[in-house]
């Protein structure tokens, strides 16, 4: 999970601009970007790891 969310947030600076400035096409782009990544997790139907609450 603390990898995740570090990758996450690594997307939401790739655009160089500060997270507070980001609107929401900025976060929508970078949660497209963040969900091809694939990550080890467990041989179930429903993980995908793209649950983010």
């Amino acid at each position: 999970m603390d990898e995740a969310v570090g990758l996450l947030e690594c997307e939401l600076e790739a655009g160089r601009r500060a997270l507070a400035d980001l609107d929401t096409e900025d976060a929508w782009l970078a949660y497209l970007r963040f969900g091809r990544r694939l990550f080890d997790v467990p041989d179930t139907p429903d993980a995908d790891s793209l649950l983010f609450q």
